[in-house]
């Protein structure tokens, strides 16, 4: 588990008194788990997963898989907020139609749609730290 704890602190950039006070536990229950003076009980490792829900809950219990839940960090929001790719494509092909409707009217045969892709997820924290995310 401390493996796994230093991976966490290291991938969101945190220290492990950020890391404390953002799952909402005591500092030295954090210390004692890294220490390996503890081993993390059923509500530390919850508090996590609430927490940093990009976290694969097998990965932090048995060390087994990749520590994200999925490296589309853009497909694992989408999922999240209960929107499917079929959403994303349909509402693609909505602003095309928008764009070659508006840009009929103004040029006819040199219309240039430009597909926007998301190139960077920035999450801002409380605590003023931030993580990036970068979909593949």
């Amino acid at each position: 588990m401390k493996e796994r704890l230093n991976a966490i602190l290291k991938h969101f950039k945190i220290n492990a008194s950020q890391f404390a006070d953002e799952i909402g536990v005591q500092r030295a229950s954090v210390s004692h788990v890294l220490s390996e003076r503890n081993k993390p009980g059923f509500d530390f490792i919850q508090k996590i997963l609430d927490t940093y829900p990009l976290i694969s809950a097998d990965w932090l219990i048995t060390g087994k898989g990749e520590m994200l839940k999925s490296k589309n960090v853009e497909q694992y929001l989408f999922s999240e907020m209960g929107v499917t790719e079929k959403d994303v494509n349909e509402d693609k092909k909505a602003r095309r139609q928008t764009l070659m409707s508006s840009d009929s009217d103004q040029v006819e045969n040199k219309r240039t749609i430009r597909e926007r892709n998301i190139e960077k997820i920035v999450v801002f924290y409380s605590d003023k730290s931030f993580g990036e995310y970068f979909p593949e």
